[in-house]
Order: structure tokens, then C-alpha cells, then sequence
């Protein structure tokens, strides 16, 4: 009969043969990756070229979207319309209306931004060392780790229970986290950008962690020692703002605290809302002052703005919506901060013992994004659009037959106005009014109407110098994108044919990696076979295993 000792001794013998195997097949994907990374360095270098020629692009694209705006701003034209709302009857007979103030849809243009856009395979990756995953939303700031303590990574990618095993409330998900104590986390595996080379963070615990996942820039002013932010437009420009939300300088640096220690205080967050009339001085046609009257949105603190600063115009504040969100905890703070980016997280060089889930599917889902200096490379495909899209990271369930998300570069928005000023006449008395103002009235009592001169009494007579400034910026933007597009579509073009052959080969190393992941979970279950029974009392059963 068969001793047991034989059984385990064959399998211990098994697993050391696999052991091999898999020796051999990382040896294949060294050399797989060798030959990826040649493909690489070729294709970086072409993909590099294409963001220094899209940004001037956009920025001339902006630049005519400005000089719309500034002959709007200086009164040369108008960007606003009345808009019914609704008419009705009441119980008497008498007819009764509602309008509401808008921006006037008639003369709205919008220009998308230029871009590359990305599609990028799961196979897209780095085979040096074993990816557990790519987090392709999260924020990290600029913090100082104080002992004991560890740098919170808010994780904004909808599988984030799954990476650390946590609700957003904090209870457990149900899942195994795929993130484990000691990964190491990273922008990019070759010239990270958010934490440096021989720095890299690596996981020290996970869990939840409350951040501003939604942060927008807007403009205002402040006087001394006051808990009002004032809006330096009409009203309306506060509406995405709640009760409750914090709200903090521009500087990023602050992303923590959710202010720098300027003008806002730390902690500030707003209480409420409301409007305001304040006196805005103009020069009349025969070089008059006079005070206009203008009506102005504030947003109240919990806290007063620093006293020590005074009068503060034109000043950029950030609202943030605090929520909480899965995270990890990281051992490495960061010199830069990166809002709503992606990450990989990394389980060492080491392929011995790689952890790597065989069913993964090396084509879906498919990442879509955009190009910048910190992504180039990335993909299989790449194509210059300006389609108006918003600029987001998606993924796409292709071969599920799903519908491509819509990923683009944005755009930029601009009125080309009209010489006509929306105004209310309440029986004879005529009103200017603003953007977001609703007015209702008895049809007998009242009117809307337009005039042809602004609010200040006169059109300005400088205002062929902004007609002359549009002019000048459209011919500029139209020149550039003349310029510059025929070279980003070549660069384009000469990375196309190295990304098909890298995809092939991507192939190949991807089920490299499914078969040494499989090997090394079938070695360990071969492990625990032999141990189980070493360690049965054989003699029990009256077998001799001597």
C-alpha cells in the first residue's frame, strides 16, 4: 500500500515542478515586456509631442471666448432675453403673466476644445511588475503625516468598496479588499508625476475619509472683519453652492484644511444666502458720475473673513462639497496634490507569489480618456476630437455592446449678444432688469419690453476696440488650428501602427500573467494538500507512514 509520506512527497515534488514553470514562463514575460517597452519609448516620444501643440490651441479658443465676454461685460451688448414662463386667468377675468430673465439662447455659440482621445484595454499596462489595479478617480493633497497618523486617499472610482473592503459609511462592503497593507501606489509606473522615484507611498490601512469631492472656482469680494462673500456678478453665480459646503482660497495647497489661511479662515463654511443692492459708479455720456444700482448674490459664514485683510475684489474662492468617501491610507505625503486622478497600485516586482485573478478579461472594460503630459502612451488607440464632450475618465463595456460613453475635451461658451436691454414697464415706469430676475404682472398693469442702450444711458465709444479684439482673437485661433492640427494628426498617425503591434503583444504578456497566477494559486493548494496529510495521525487508522 501507498504510504502517505509518498502521496505528499509526490505532490511537494508537483508544486516544486510548477515552481519551475512558472520560473520559466516570468522569464518569457520579461522578455515580452522588454519588447513592449521598446514599442514604448517610441510611442512616448511621438504622444509627447501632441499636448504642447493642443494647449496653445485651446488657448487661443479661450482667448475668443474672453473677448466675446469683455464686450458683453463693458456694455457694447447684451446678452440677455426675457422668457415666458407662463400666462394664466384668475377667478375675475384678468390675465396674468410670468417671465423670468435668461441668457439669450439666440445668440449662445460654443467651440469645443482639442484634444486625444484615449481607449485604453485592461491589457494597457505595465508588465514589470504585478498591477493589482488602476483607481481611475481619486484626490490626494498636499499633508504633512505626524506620527502615527498616514495621508488619506479619497477614492472617487465606483469600485471603491471592492478595493478596500468598506462601505462610504464605514461598514463592510461584503467584498475582500483587492488592495492590501503594503501595496505601493503610483501616477504612472515610469516618471511619476504626484510622488517621486524611490518615495512612493505604500497602503498602511484602509477605510473612509471625508473630502471635497466636488470643488468649483468662483469669483468675489469681501469687506473686513465681514462673514459675507459677495458674487462679483448678478445673481446666479452661487446657485451650485449648499448650505453646509466649505469654502476655501484658490491656493491648492489648502486642500486639507480647505483653506490657506488668506482671506478665508479654516473651517469656513457657508450658513446661507441672500442678495444685496449695492451702488456701482459709471460716467454718463457728459462725464458725470452717478450710481447705478446693482444687485449683487451673498453667501454668509460661520466665520468672518481676516481682519487684517482689507476691501478684497476680484478674488478667486473654492467651494467644496464634503462627502465621505472609501480610502487609502497612504505612508507618503506628496509634494503636489492631484484632484480627480488616476492611480495604479502596485504588489511588488516579485512575480513568486503574483495574485492575479485568471478570468480577468484583457479587452473589457475599455478606459476612455484624455491625453495630457502624465498619460501620454496610454492606450491602443488615440484620435484628435474637438466634439464638445465633457472631459471625464469612463470605461466602456464593449464587448457587452454598451453605448461608448461621451468623453471629449470640453468647450468653451460665449454670447454673441444684440443691442437690445430687457426692461420692465409697470404702468409707464420702465425698469431695467437682471439675468435670473422673474417679474409677474396683470397684462393690464404691466409690460416686458427691450431698449436699445444699456443700463448706463449711452453705448460706450470705445466698444469698436472689443468688436476689433474678437477680430483679432478668432483670427488667431483659426491660424493656430490651420498650423498646429496637420502636425498633431501626423504624430498621431505614426504612433497608429506601433500601437497595433503592442497590443499584439500585450496579448501575449497578459496571459503570461494568467498562467503564472494560476500556477501560483495551484502551488499553494498543492502546499496545503501535503501539510493536511502530514499532519493526520495515521496510525489511528492503522497505516504505517514510518
Amino acid at each position: 500500500m501507498t504510504k502517505p509520506s509518498e502521496i505528499t512527497k509526490r505532490l511537494r515534488e508537483t508544486r516544486r515542478q510548477k515552481g519551475d514553470q512558472t520560473k520559466q514562463m516570468q522569464e518569457q514575460l520579461t522578455i515580452i515586456d522588454a519588447v513592449i517597452d521598446e514599442y514604448d519609448e517610441l510611442i512616448l516620444k511621438m504622444d509627447g509631442k501632441i499636448p504642447p501643440l493642443i494647449k496653445p490651441i485651446n488657448v487661443d479658443i479661450t482667448a475668443v471666448e474672453t473677448a466675446y465676454h469683455n464686450r458683453i461685460s463693458h456694455g457694447c451688448r447684451s446678452d440677455l432675453a426675457w422668457r415666458q414662463n407662463s400666462v394664466w386667468d384668475d377667478d375675475d377675468g384678468g390675465t396674468y403673466q410670468s417671465w423670468t430673465v435668461v441668457k439669450d439662447p439666440s445668440t449662445r455659440v460654443t467651440i469645443g476644445y482639442y484634444g486625444g482621445k484615449y481607449w485604453r484595454y485592461p491589457k494597457n499596462i505595465e508588465y514589470g511588475s504585478n498591477v493589482v489595479t488602476d483607481i481611475l478617480s481619486a484626490s490626494v493633497g498636499i499633508m504633512s503625516v505626524t506620527t502615527g497618523g498616514a495621508s488619506p486617499m479619497a477614492i472617487f472610482d465606483s469600485r471603491g468598496p471592492q478595493f478596500t473592503g468598506f462601505n462610504t459609511d464605514g461598514s463592510d462592503s461584503g467584498y475582500n479588499a483587492s488592495i492590501k497593507v503594503g501595496d505601493y501606489v503610483t501616477d504612472a509606473l515610469e516618471n511619476p508625476y504626484v510622488y517621486t522615484t524611490g518615495n512612493l507611498p505604500t497602503v498602511v490601512g484602509l477605510g473612509t475619509t471625508s473630502w471635497p469631492g466636488m470643488r468649483y472656482a468662483l469669483s468675489g469680494f469681501c469687506t473686513s472683519s465681514d462673514n459675507k462673500i459677495y458674487g462679483d456678478k448678478n445673481v446666479g453665480i452661487f446657485t451650485h453652492a449648499s448650505v453646509g459646503d466649505y469654502l476655501y482660497d484658490t491656493d491648492t495647497t489648502g486642500i486639507t484644511s480647505f483653506s490657506t489661511g488668506g482671506v478665508v479662515p479654516n473651517g469656513a463654511r457657508i450658513t446661507g444666502f441672500g442678495t444685496a443692492v449695492g451702488i456701482k459708479t459709471v460716467v454718463s455720456a457728459g462725464g458725470t458720475s452717478i450710481g447705478v444700482p446693482v444687485v449683487y448674490d451673498y453667501m454668509t459664514l460661520n466665520k468672518s473673513v481676516t481682519a487684517s485683510i482689507a476691501a478684497t475684489t476680484g478674488y478667486t474662492f473654492n467651494v467644496g462639497i464634503v462627502s465621505t468617501y472609501t480610502s487609502l491610507f497612504l505612508s507618503t505625503t506628496t509634494s503636489v496634490g492631484a484632484a480627480f486622478s488616476s492611480f495604479l497600485v502596485v504588489r511588488g516586482p516579485d512575480n513568486a507569489d503574483l495574485v492575479f485573478d485568471a478570468t480577468k478579461n484583457p479587452i473589457d472594460p475599455v478606459e476612455i480618456g484624455m491625453l495630457d503630459e502624465y498619460k501620454v502612451g496610454r492606450g491602443h488607440k488615440l484620435e484628435l476630437i474637438n466634439n464638445k464632450d465633457p472631459d471625464i475618465v469612463a470605461q466602456w463595456h464593449e464587448v457587452q455592446q454598451d453605448p461608448e460613453p461621451l468623453v471629449g475635451a470640453g468647450f468653451a461658451e460665449y454670447w454673441v449678444g444684440d443691442l437690445n436691454w430687457p426692461i420692465f414697464d409697470d404702468d409707464g415706469t420702465e425698469s431695467y432688469v437682471y439675468e435670473g430676475q422673474t417679474i409677474s404682472f396683470a397684462s393690464t398693469s404691466g409690460n416686458i419690453g427691450y431698449k436699445q442702450v444699456p443700463p448706463t444711458g449711452s453705448i460706450p465709444g470705445d466698444c469698436g476696440d472689443f468688436d476689433q479684439a474678437i477680430v483679432d482673437a478668432e483670427a488667431q485661433m483659426n491660424a493656430r488650428i490651420a498650423s498646429d492640427i496637420p502636425r498633431v494628426n501626423h504624430y498621431i498617425a505614426g504612433a497608429s501602427a506601433l500601437r497595433e503591434i503592442r497590443n499584439d503583444d500585450e496579448t501575449q504578456a497578459w496571459s503570461m500573467l494568467q498562467g503564472i497566477g494560476y500556477i501560483n494559486e495551484d502551488r499553494k493548494n498543492l502546499a496545503l494538500r501535503a501539510d493536511q496529510i502530514d499532519d493526520f495521525d495515521w496510525k489511528s487508522v492503522g497505516v504505517d507512514n514510518d
